[in-house]
């Protein structure tokens, strides 16, 4: 689908989440950076992103299919994944991620280092590090919306924004630290 910047959606993917698509979902996001100078400095850490979250809904999702949508509105990127997943699962993310999201930076830090040296693998076979990670690459938590979807699923949606910076305006280091909405 062809690259477009303002509130049209840069890309929407619905259906099945296995084979290549993730690797087909990273390459259009590839695309994006390639023809918009402020996503491309921020290319790994968002893809590092993106891919966390495509890993987390083929983990933890109770049907084959994901929405995704990818798109720049204004100063930022906004990356949303939907699936469904067990209620269990959809509550317990959403409470890590809240948790997350209400830290400052130094414990952001402190957590990540803690869970690094101290992490076990879960039941499905994470440790716990991918929103840790994202919190501190992008600077600022994914946000993570649930819905009852039936007695023993909830709808997932998982959300990253990321502050884009025109690269000619650009003054120092700071200028790409990403925040939320």
């Amino acid at each position: 689908m062809p690259s477009t910047i303002g509130t049209t959606p840069t890309l929407r993917y619905h259906g099945m989440l296995q084979g290549e698509v993730s690797v087909r979902l990273l390459d259009m996001l590839e695309a994006m950076a390639r023809s918009d100078d402020r996503l491309r400095p921020r290319f790994r850490k968002i893809a590092g992103a993106l891919l966390e979250l495509l890993d987390n809904a083929q983990r933890h999702g109770v049907r084959d299919n994901v929405d995704v949508c990818m798109h720049v509105l204004d100063d930022r990127f906004i990356c949303s994944i939907t699936n469904n997943a067990l209620n269990i699962d959809a509550l317990r993310l959403k409470r890590k991620a809240d948790r997350i999201g209400r830290m400052a930076p130094t414990e952001l830090r402190a957590a990540y280092v803690h869970r690094l040296a101290n992490g076990r693998l879960g039941r499905n076979g994470g440790a716990g590090l991918g929103i840790l990670r994202m919190a501190r690459q992008l600077g600022s938590c994914p946000t993570i919306e649930v819905e009852p979807a039936g007695p023993l699923e909830h709808r997932c949606t998982s959300t990253i924004r990321c502050i884009l910076v025109d690269p000619s305006k650009a003054s120092g280091p700071t200028a790409l630290v990403g925040t939320s909405l």
